[in-house]
C-alpha cells in the first residue's frame, strides 16, 4: 500500500519533493523479500521518478553496484529507471553493462550481466549486433557465479523478444559442450517464469534437457 501511494504521489510531485521517497525505495530495492505486486509497484515508482527527473546517475549506479544473484531486484529497478531515459542515455548504460562484462573483475561481470539482462527483459535488444554473444560468452568462465549470471542474463534478454532470440538460444544449446548444457536450464527457467507460452514450439528440444537434469539439486 505504501509503495502504491508513493507511485500515485510521484506522478504529481517535483523532483525535489521525491527525494525522500527515492531514498526509501532505494533501500527497498536491497530487500530480498520484495516480490509480486510490491515489486511491480517498486518498478513503477522508479519509472515515474525517473520521468520526473528525481532519479540521477548516482542512484542508478548505486543499484548497479548492489546487483547480485541473491538480489536481482537492484538490477531490475535500475533497468526500469534506465528504460525511461532518453535513447542516448539508454545506449550509454547498455555500453556500460557490456564494458563491465568484459572486465576481468568478477563482481563487475556479474553486475553487468544481471543489469543487461533486466534491461533486455523490458527493452528489445535484438537490434544490437551479436548481443547474444555477450552473456553466452560467460558460459566458459572459470567461476560458477559468473557462468550463472550469464545464463540468467541470456534468459532475461530472450523475454524481451522471444521471436528473435529463442532460435538462437536453442542453436547455442545444440552446439554447446555437454558440461555447459545445464546453464541453459537457468536461461529457460527465466523464460518459463516470464513468458512460458513462447516455448511451446520448442518442447521437442526442451523436454530432453529437462529430463537429463531432473535430478539436479538446483
Amino acid at each position: 500500500m505504501a509503495l502504491r501511494t508513493a507511485n500515485i504521489v510521484s506522478k504529481h510531485a517535483s523532483a525535489a519533493q521525491l527525494g525522500d521517497s527515492v531514498r526509501e525505495c532505494f533501500g527497498l530495492a536491497n530487500s530480498t523479500t520484495v516480490q509480486g505486486r510490491a515489486l511491480d509497484e517498486l518498478h513503477g515508482f522508479f519509472e515515474v521518478a525517473c520521468l520526473r527527473g528525481a532519479i540521477h546517475d548516482e542512484v542508478i549506479q548505486g543499484l548497479i553496484n548492489k546487483s547480485t544473484k541473491k538480489n536481482i531486484v537492484n538490477a531490475s529497478c535500475a533497468a526500469h529507471a534506465i528504460a525511461k531515459l532518453p535513447a542516448g542515455k539508454q545506449q550509454d548504460y547498455l555500453n556500460k553493462f557490456i564494458a563491465l562484462i568484459k572486465t576481468e573483475n568478477v563482481d563487475n561481470k556479474i553486475q553487468g550481466a544481471y543489469c543487461m539482462g533486466e534491461l533486455g527483459r523490458i527493452k528489445d535488444l535484438s537490434a544490437f549486433p551479436k548481443i547474444i554473444e555477450i552473456p553466452s560468452g560467460l558460459f566458459v568462465h572459470a567461476i560458477e557465479e559468473v557462468r550463472l549470471a550469464g545464463s540468467i542474463s541470456l534468459g532475461s534478454m530472450t523475454v524481451g523478444n522471444p521471436d528473435f532470440f529463442l532460435d538462437k538460444v536453442f542453436e547455442l544449446l545444440d552446439k554447446s559442450q555437454e558440461k555447459q548444457k545445464y546453464l541453459f536450464l537457468y536461461s529457460i527457467r527465466d523464460i518459463i517464469v516470464h513468458a512460458p507460452l513462447c516455448l511451446k514450439n520448442y518442447l521437442n528440444k526442451l523436454l530432453p534437457l529437462l529430463l537429463a537434469y531432473s535430478g539436479a539439486e538446483d
